[in-house]
């Protein structure tokens, strides 16, 4: 598997490419692009729950994240867009390959309202709230972000 990058992540997100491949730490595994994109495709996303000690030593994501490699594209917009290219050779010897242009969830590709409140969630249940704490927040804050509420009424 092969990404088209900008000089200016490889710092960051590629090098050194074998401990990116396989990182220490669920940490470390957030600010790697190889594991970034092999656990998105073996667990179907890279949210924050995503990065744990488990999925840091899973051979599944290890094996796929050993082979997502990069190149440089000296013509990359980077820092003016943040674009994504992958290139995959699947066993056949057929090639799938997507770019895109802008960075999903950016002022260019936002996300919608309900990928923001799906989002939140996520993120919230990761943080330890429970669902009703969630659905009685998003329900006050759409209040608030409606005209629905006073900011004086905010008493807790």
């Amino acid at each position: 598997m092969l990404c088209e990058t900008a000089e200016g992540y490889v710092h960051r997100l590629w090098d050194p490419l074998p401990a990116k491949q396989k990182p220490a730490t669920e940490y470390g595994a957030k600010f790697s692009t190889p594991f970034n994109v092999a656990v998105a495709f073996v667990t179907g996303g890279a949210g924050l729950a995503a990065f744990t000690e488990e999925t840091v030593r899973d051979p599944r994501i290890l094996a796929l994240a050993g082979k997502v490699r990069y190149v440089v594209d000296p013509n990359n917009p980077y820092p003016k867009a943040y674009t994504g290219h992958v290139r995959m050779t699947l066993k056949d010897g057929s090639v799938v390959e997507e770019r895109q242009p802008h960075i999903r969830g950016g002022a260019r590709d936002p996300l919608s309202d309900a990928e923001i409140a799906d989002k939140f969630r996520l993120n919230c249940a990761f943080g330890g709230w429970t669902p009703a704490q969630i659905d009685a927040f998003l329900a006050r804050a759409t209040q608030l972000f409606t005209g629905g509420i006073n900011l004086s009424d905010l008493r807790r």
